[in-house]
């Protein structure tokens, strides 16, 4: 669990790096940085995403490795200042070493993840550590991407394109999914199992949409229809679970995630028939420019900040007793108790 200090760590990282990275969405608009929208894109992800996920699966399932991923919170800013630096002069040999720190930190965090799915005791655990597995994942193909490696074939903007999937479809969303279920948890099992369904095919179908990228072009349309059909419906559950919250900031940013996917997804599942029949309805840099954007910033990075208003305040005892008990009563923690039916009202009061 967090203690206060982490907690302002992490905001002020994320706070830090969403200027930082608006300084340079601004030169790349002047014509100063050498950079396009898939590039911006990415950015994004290790300045601002990143960080607050890294925070918000913490507070769902703690890592495994506690010591290995505090260490990578705290080089996070050092690992995304490089990764600027690496698309900045280009790729090369020179761009993949400055990347080499990010796929450093990722790989740290990835580990422990992998160590966490051992032991995890419920499919929020689980798929939180899948979240972890998938920001290695992203780590990884970002160093080729620096490196100008064409990996199994694949050449840019693809392999490009593959490390922003896995930064926000990868780990942005399954965390989100995984911050529902554990908000699941304490309801009855009937209502747990259609989160547990829908937040692990939100966390493993992007494990298929990549493989049908590299091995069949079949499994890539099937894997990204069903990996839409998946998101719209956690979009519904998450908006009628949003009306549970106690924070109203929590709410307005969870119901604006929701009504961005909905688009994001819509487009995604088009680009996945159109590319299968080889009709070009939505073009590579048509995708980066809406549903790339539609995503990561209108799903992701407002489904993240919903759950940490919402879960850390619960995660944490509240000092007053009163709030405690309200938080409790509305996880479903705790059931009132009914009055007994007495015919007279003074017994009871007595």
């Amino acid at each position: 669990m967090f203690c206060a200090g982490e907690e302002r760590w992490a905001s002020f990282v994320s706070f830090a790096g969403a200027l930082l990275w608006a300084l340079v969405a601004v030169l790349a608009g002047a014509r100063r940085a050498p950079l396009g929208v898939i590039e911006l894109l990415l950015l994004f992800a290790p300045l601002v995403v990143v960080p607050a996920g890294l925070e918000l699966a913490q507070i769902v399932s703690p890592g495994r490795w506690p010591v290995v991923e505090n260490t990578a919170r705290m080089f996070q800013p050092l690992a995304a200042g490089s990764v600027i630096a690496a698309f900045w002069i280009g790729p090369g040999r020179t761009s993949g070493l400055l990347a080499v720190p990010w796929a450093a930190l990722t790989g740290m965090v990835a580990l422990s993840g992998v160590m966490g799915l051992r032991s995890s005791k419920t499919v929020a655990a689980f798929v939180s550590n899948l979240a972890r597995l998938d920001l290695g994942i992203a780590g990884g193909w970002l160093l080729l991407s620096r490196l100008g490696a064409r990996a199994i074939g694949i050449q840019e903007p693809v392999v490009l394109l593959t490390a922003v999937h896995f930064h926000y479809a990868g780990f942005g969303a399954a965390l989100i999914a995984a911050a529902g279920a554990q908000f699941a948890q304490p309801r009855s099992g009937v209502e747990r199992r259609p989160w547990q369904i829908v937040s692990l095919a939100a966390a493993l179908l992007p494990f298929a949409v990549a493989l049908g990228f590299i091995l069949w072009p079949l499994l890539k349309v099937v894997a990204a229809t069903l990996f839409a059909i998946s998101i719209m419906v956690l979009a519904a559950m998450l908006w009628q679970q949003s009306a549970r919250f106690l924070r109203r900031t929590a709410r307005v940013f969870i119901r604006m995630a929701c009504l961005f996917i909905i688009v994001g997804m819509g487009l995604a599942a088009a680009y996945a028939v159109g590319d299968y029949r080889d009709q070009s309805w939505l073009t590579v840099p048509a995708m980066a420019s809406t549903h790339g954007w539609i995503n990561g910033l209108g799903f992701v990075m407002p489904g993240l900040l919903g759950w940490l208003v919402e879960l850390d305040r619960r995660s944490r005892p509240s000092a007053d007793p009163e709030q405690q008990l309200q938080s409790r009563l509305a996880l479903g923690e705790l059931r009132a108790a009914p009055a007994p039916n007495f015919v007279s009202r003074e017994f009871h009061d007595l």
